[in-house]
């Protein structure tokens, strides 16, 4: 599963399915607008 969170956006769904912070790898991705793209996978 994963999730995409735009810069300085809240986790919500990430909280909304109750995942522990520290089996999240975050990834940053800076896109052709130069704008910081988080994504977050995690185990269900």
């Amino acid at each position: 599963m994963k999730c995409v969170i735009f810069k300085y956006c809240n986790a919500l769904c990430l909280l909304k399915k109750k995942i522990r912070w520290d089996k999240i790898k975050k990834t940053e991705i800076i896109n052709k607008n130069k704008e910081s793209l988080y994504y977050f996978s995690f185990k269900k």
